[in-house]
């Protein structure tokens, strides 16, 4: 049985990559996308990213968006690139407001704000595409709203009603 599964990750090798988090992203979508899932890796496209070393394309209907956390607006538009290796694709969020940093990590106030954003962006991603994730698979605490998110902020989108994530397991739930 094939799976849609939207993946969120601060980082992606080789797009950018401080630790152990870039490779399992990749190596992840690379083997599931290899298992016939329809896989979509989120990540953001800092500008540390050498555009040219890899086969940008601007996604459509995903061009020219913008995005409200609390007082703040967004503007951003998404690239997708194949994974090199693969055909799996990567969702690269262009929103230089949030990541046109010296660093992909800072101690910024504003660093929640890049992460929370992330996700946010990934999930309204999936409903401009119309596409419907069974599974939103979160990497790390970058993406760790994400459950909370679909069911509280995107509660209201039937696209997300059978979407499952880690925290839907019957370890998690809260007693009562």
């Amino acid at each position: 049985m094939s799976l849609r599964i939207c993946a969120i990750a601060s980082e992606a090798a080789p797009f950018a990559k401080t630790g152990g988090l870039a490779d399992v992203s990749a190596a992840l979508t690379k083997y599931l996308h290899a298992q016939g899932h329809d896989i979509r890796l989120f990540t953001p496209l800092y500008s540390a990213i050498d555009r040219a070393a890899y086969a940008l394309s601007l996604a459509p209907r995903l061009t020219g968006l913008t995005i409200s956390i609390g007082p703040h607006q967004y503007q951003y538009s998404v690239y997708t690139a194949a994974l090199p290796g693969s055909q799996a694709q990567v969702y690269l969020i262009d929103c230089p407001a949030l990541y046109a940093r010296e660093a992909i990590y800072s101690d910024a106030p504003d660093e929640h704000l890049r992460f929370l954003g992330l996700t946010r962006i990934a999930i309204e991603c999936c409903q401009h595409l119309a596409w419907s994730p069974q599974i939103l698979h979160c990497h790390d605490w970058h993406a760790g709203f994400g459950p909370l998110l679909l069911r509280t902020l995107y509660s209201w989108d039937q696209l997300f009603a059978n979407t499952r994530t880690g925290a839907d397991h019957p370890q998690y739930r809260l007693p009562g």
